[in-house]
């Protein structure tokens, strides 16, 4: 198990395995998750590349953050979806990976 600093800088937090992966493997330059490891193209819009970020992953990782009691990674995901993922009201599904607007939906 790795230990990191937290957002304050002063305590330590545990990685588990699992998060440790994503945070080295799946996370973006912009702190959001990627929906693949290596990279992908598409011209269909319904399909995630590998560097964009769904709103369900971002979501199940808030899930973690609050189920592990990390407030710091909480927050910090609160901060990518209002950057990336939040458009008029709506929470956008996909967003990032070169695409300059976030792709959003009505469905739950």
């Amino acid at each position: 198990m790795k230990t990191e600093q937290n957002t304050s800088g002063s305590e330590y937090v545990r990685l588990l395995p699992g998060e440790l992966f994503i945070k080295e493997h799946l996370t973006n330059d912009d702190l959001t998750l990627k929906t693949n490891m290596k990279p992908a193209t598409s011209n269909d819009p319904n399909v995630a590349k590998g560097t964009e970020t769904l709103s369900e992953s971002l979501g199940l990782w808030m899930l973690y953050a609050v189920e592990k009691g990390d407030q710091g990674l909480f927050a910090q995901n609160v901060e990518a979806l209002k950057a990336y993922n939040y458009q008029n009201g709506w929470i956008a599904w996909k967003a990032g990976g070169g695409n300059k607007t976030p792709v959003a939906t009505n469905a739950l």
